[in-house]
């Protein structure tokens, strides 16, 4: 939709943060979050920001859900300068979703609902991808579980040992085999096969489409090689 080509909110929300219990100076006002949100798409899916500081567009966004019954997601990405993630952004959504309790004149705040993870991101392998190695792609796959649960929207992690991981939401799992040795492939089989939603397998592989015929069997089964 059109909006406005000045927008007149000048405002910051020093009052809504020291509610929360937390310093921030000058944080971003929600209502523009929300404005800008509402403006950009008629129905968006993922709000993605790469500035997250205090966390003004994730809270926006939790507030669009409970107003307009949506589930929209969101991703917020920061360095962590001056422990900004750790100190404001990380406790505000917490807080945001979980209910708190009013510091201005204590009363008790609802909670708006959601669920909220934290990755902490780094290089993987001594190379990048122009000259990658085969230690490097043994080394990525066993620290992909993470990526892979996330791209699959699969964020509870459930088991985690040396040899696969397996995540879940509320209507499917991710099982991941991220072991070059296939020692204990058998006992993942059986781990896979006792599971009571539709899977995503992911299983470490030098080539494409290797494992299929093992999981046959299992219904609404979907067997990928981790990338």
């Amino acid at each position: 939709e059109n909006t406005s080509s000045i927008y007149y909110d000048a405002s910051s929300d020093d009052n809504l943060l020291s509610s929360l219990g937390i310093a921030f100076p000058y944080p971003k006002p929600l209502s523009t979050a929300k404005y800008l949100i509402n403006s950009v798409h008629p129905d968006p899916k993922i709000v993605l920001d790469f500035f997250a500081g205090s966390g003004t567009t994730g809270h926006a966004v939790l507030e669009i859900n409970n107003e307009k019954n949506k589930s929209i997601q969101f991703i917020l990405a920061t360095n962590n300068e001056d422990n900004i993630l750790v100190d404001t952004c990380y406790p505000r959504i917490q807080k945001v979703i979980n209910g708190y309790k009013d510091n201005n004149n204590g009363t008790k705040q609802r909670g708006l609902g959601g669920s909220l993870v934290q990755f902490k991101t780094a290089f993987v392998g001594k190379r990048n991808i122009l000259n990658i190695k085969d230690e490097d792609k043994v080394e990525l796959a066993h620290n992909a579980g993470e990526l892979l649960a996330l791209s699959e929207n699969t964020l509870d992690l459930i088991n985690k040992d040396d040899w696969m991981q397996l995540y879940e939401n509320n209507d499917r799992y991710t099982a991941i085999y991220f072991r070059e040795e296939m020692t204990n492939f058998e006992k993942f089989k059986s781990t896979v096969k006792k599971l009571d939603k539709p899977v995503s397998i992911y299983v470490f592989s030098w080539g494409d489409n290797e494992f299929p015929d093992d999981f046959a069997e299992i219904k609404d089964a979907k067997v990928k090689t981790i990338p």
